[in-house]
């Protein structure tokens, strides 16, 4: 749909609706200017109509005056039936959108095995984007699985193939040059959704995975964790809680576990639940339900211990976790605020969770911990290659 007004003296305008903007051409002594206006940011509502005056449309978001119209040339109906084409382009462009947006489905997910963090999905019926810091999205293809394929017989199975890594830029090119992308086009919808999402995305994984408490069955240390009852087939049948290795999270000795030479601390953790869990260990679904949190350890592992070592060795494990541990939801004050406290000792690592932390209880100190983070200007804090930054569990769905 296109609408040309000339002027005698102060040049010739033309206005062409494309599919998602408008494109204004100003001419002037054989010099054309073109602007192209998205739909989306277009208030559909003018100013103001009066006869042989113009009409301005300005932006939604602020009222900023984006274009104007000449109501008479050439002339008033072929000017209204225009306005009314512009109108229903910028209504039928928005429900697309909104429709392309609810077909995305945005979600939080615990990583395990070990706890590593929340992964942040965004997932629609043909790929899905997953990010642990939003410096750095992995997209992939979901592929379904064909029956003559599932060799396991199991009902819920369906793999992933990598498709692109990109970082923050990355992902703006992706959105900015997504007329002219060679990239896939349901990747390109899911970098669309997340460049202009609201996060950290609500958790939905609750049914949860316990290795149990040989003395008592009380959940010990959180195995795995999914979203529907469906996936829980797709998780091997696990009887072994594994800390996250030192190579990833390196915790510092005392003096005196140097001297006697001692594993890591992560390892003697590892060992010491093991121990717990009993000669034949035994784990168990569960499907969390709102307000039955007191029977599960809020920091998925239990600290309640029989002697001060082992005690010792749980909470300097958990304090140096913090900044991955405050990735999650419902945490009482009481934690969140230890929790805080103890991250501040891996300002880097708070850095790179910030983003995703859905809730901060000491915002001055929180606020220093970025000051500092800034100022040491660690230049493999950010680098996905680095080993304190890898994605260390595994999505088994």
């Amino acid at each position: 749909m296109k609408l040309i007004q000339k002027t005698l003296f102060s040049g010739n305008y033309a206005f062409e609706v494309k599919d998602d903007h408008i494109d204004v051409i100003f001419t002037r002594r054989f010099k054309s200017v073109k602007t192209s206006i998205p739909l989306i940011d277009i208030n559909p509502t003018p100013q103001a109509i009066t006869p042989g005056s113009a009409i301005s449309f300005t932006r939604q978001q602020d009222n900023f005056h984006l274009f104007s119209i000449i109501s008479n040339k050439p002339d008033s109906d072929s000017v209204q039936h225009f306005i009314d084409h512009l109108q229903q382009a910028i209504a039928k462009h928005c429900k697309f959108l909104e429709e392309k947006k609810s077909n995305i489905k945005a979600y939080s997910q615990r990583l395990t095995p070990p706890f590593s963090g929340l992964v942040q999905i965004a997932e629609s019926e043909f790929a899905r984007a997953l990010t642990m810091d939003g410096k750095t999205w992995e997209f992939q293809h979901l592929l379904h699985i064909l029956d003559h394929e599932n060799k396991s017989g199991k009902k819920y199975q369906r793999r992933h193939s990598h498709a692109l890594t990109v970082d923050q830029n990355g992902l703006r090119n992706l959105v900015n040059n997504a007329a002219h992308s060679k990239v896939d086009d349901s990747l390109l919808k899911i970098a669309e959704f997340i460049n202009d999402a609201d996060f950290p995305f609500a958790p939905t994984d609750r049914y949860e995975y316990w290795l149990l408490d040989a003395e008592d069955n009380a959940p010990l240390a959180l195995m795995f964790s999914c979203s529907s009852e469906e996936e829980i087939s797709s998780f091997p049948d696990k009887t072994e809680w594994t800390a996250l290795p030192a190579a990833a999270m390196p915790i510092d000795k005392t003096e005196e576990e140097k001297e006697q030479n001692l594993p890591p601390v992560n390892y003697r953790v590892e060992q010491m639940v093991r121990a717990r869990a009993g000669y034949k260990p035994m784990a168990q679904w569960f499907k969390r339900q709102q307000g039955d949190n007191a029977m599960f350890p809020p920091l998925l592992l239990r600290e309640e211990w029989p002697n001060e070592t082992q005690a010792d060795l749980c909470r300097r494990y958990l304090d140096r976790q913090a900044s991955r541990l405050l990735m999650l939801q419902n945490l009482i004050k009481e934690d969140r605020q230890r929790l805080e406290r103890a991250a501040k000792a891996n300002v880097f690592e708070v850095e790179r969770f910030y983003p995703f932390y859905p809730e901060v209880i000491d915002q001055k100190l929180m606020n220093s911990i970025l000051v500092e983070a800034r100022l040491r200007n660690n230049a493999e804090a950010n680098d996905p290659r680095a080993v304190q930054n890898r994605r260390d569990g595994v999505l088994y769905q």
